[in-house]
């Protein structure tokens, strides 16, 4: 009966897709936005449920395996047929063929618990590679953040969900809850936080220039808010390091604007908040705060000293040929994350520096960061500074900023792989362009100043 009724269930299923398949084909080929949303609703399904059920069919397979593993092989053709691919990024591809190696070989020696570990590489490189391919445009570009910033809507009117929940004592609230005294404001994961900061770096940017909305100055006080009291510390560090890296780069009206702001931010928020702690107004959330801050720098018994103490461990377990190419994935991360413990931690460093370290050597961190110098020093040479209400490369190098910072306590989230992605199709385009501005001059030269001019094509991505 059982089989009967699986049967029934799942044949017509099965048809459905088959028929859907070509167009869901076409779509992600075509249209980054729908690439966009398949990646996008992945991640926000993942908050939801928190651990997105598995399936069993010998392994576990997961929502986000079927997603990834379609987007990969949309990603590879328009690699290798798109027309309007701005260019490879072949240290990018070496990465992927680094990890792909190690976990081959973690296949042949471990099993299905290569597969595991693996994942998230998997998902993080198909991202960068499927969104490197596409050429940006005005339209494009606006269509992403406007798509960015719904799903920050719903993030954080889940956040509220849960936190009202919290307030009323719910049973659900079990299902997201983590221990300790801190957690009770940890209703969504940190990767969801910097989420939180990508917009509000974006949205702070906007408002430097003199265009800005009314939404938008609503929306900024608002995700500052929300990123400190969901109480990710490691957020917070990479929030911090965006506001810095934003005042570097960006001279001018930009910066200016910018420390105007924090003068103001800083006096609006202050002053209340002295006048509400003062009366034990804010006396849960300063607990909450403090007890936190006190957790992430005491090295000898909380959390970070606790995984520095880890870090060294796995180090330590190294041999000299496993920095050169690292032990394969599924290999393990067994160690203990304080002295004098009988548990062993086994789940990633949370540290995806060391992670890569362990699983690609030096080779495959060294590609790694490769990719992030070359990128972001590319998008440092862009000359155009005004502020305006697009994704200019210098705002891209700030977000990249804000991964770097986060990658030190958590592993590359794949939502973030999109960022990257798209910085190094701008890069590629900038370097397109200026490629043909030097032939230009080279045929004004050559053919003298009153010749004919050489037109320049369509720019390729607009600032």
């Amino acid at each position: 009966m059982e089989s009967l009724l699986t049967l029934s269930t799942g044949l017509p299923l099965a048809a459905l897709c088959a028929i859907a398949l070509p167009f869901l084909l076409w779509f992600t080929y075509s249209r980054i936005t729908f690439g966009l949303l398949l990646v996008l609703a992945t991640f926000f399904m993942e908050v939801v449920y928190v651990e997105f059920p598995g399936y069993w069919v010998g392994i576990y397979l997961y929502p986000g395996d079927l997603v990834f593993t379609f987007l990969s092989a949309v990603a590879v053709a328009r690699a290798a047929f798109a027309k309007d691919v701005p260019g490879r990024s072949t240290v990018w591809l070496l990465f992927g063929a680094v990890i792909a190696l190690s976990f081959v070989l973690g296949l042949q020696h471990f099993g299905k618990a290569a597969g595991t570990d693996f994942r998230n590489y998997f998902y993080v490189w198909t991202t960068v590679l499927y969104f490197s391919s596409f050429r940006l445009d005005e339209a494009r570009v606006t269509q992403i953040i406007k798509t960015w910033l719904f799903f920050t809507a719903l993030l954080l009117g889940l956040a509220l969900l849960r936190w009202v929940a919290e307030y009323l004592n719910l049973p659900i609230v079990s299902s997201w809850r983590g221990t300790g005294p801190e957690a009770d404001y940890r209703v969504v994961p940190s990767n969801a936080a910097l989420f939180f900061v990508d917009s509000f770096l974006i949205l702070t940017y906007i408002l430097t220039t003199r265009a800005a909305k009314r939404w938008v100055w609503l929306s900024v006080p608002v995700l500052l808010a929300a990123i400190v009291v969901l109480q990710h510390r490691s957020v917070w560090i990479a929030a911090a390091a965006g506001l810095v890296a934003m005042y570097v780069a960006f001279p001018g009206r930009v910066r200016k604007q910018l420390a105007q702001y924090s003068v103001a931010a800083a006096f609006l928020v202050g002053a209340p908040a002295v006048v509400l702690t003062a009366y034990g107004k804010l006396d849960t959330l300063m607990n909450a705060v403090s007890t936190s801050v006190a957790s992430a720098t005491d090295l000898e018994r909380g959390t970070a000293g606790g995984r520095i103490y880890g870090w060294k461990q796995l180090l330590s377990q190294m041999a000299p040929a496993d920095y050169v190419i690292g032990k394969p994935f599924g290999s393990g991360y067994e160690r203990y994350e304080f002295p004098n413990v009988r548990w062993k931690a086994t789940w990633d460093p949370h540290n995806f520096y060391i992670q890569t370290l362990l699983r690609g050597g030096l080779i495959g961190l060294g590609l790694l960061l490769a990719v992030y110098f070359f990128t972001m020093r590319r998008l440092l040479s862009d000359t155009d500074v005004s502020g305006k209400l697009f994704l200019p490369p210098r705002l891209m190098f700030v977000l990249l900023v804000t991964q770097l910072a986060y990658m030190a306590a958590y592993r590359f989230a794949y939502e973030q792989a999109i960022w990257l992605g798209l910085a190094i199709s701008i890069v590629a385009a900038m370097r397109k362009l200026s490629r043909e501005a030097a032939k230009r001059k080279l045929s004004l030269a050559v053919r003298g100043r009153s010749g004919p001019a050489v037109g320049l094509p369509n720019r390729l991505a607009r600032r």
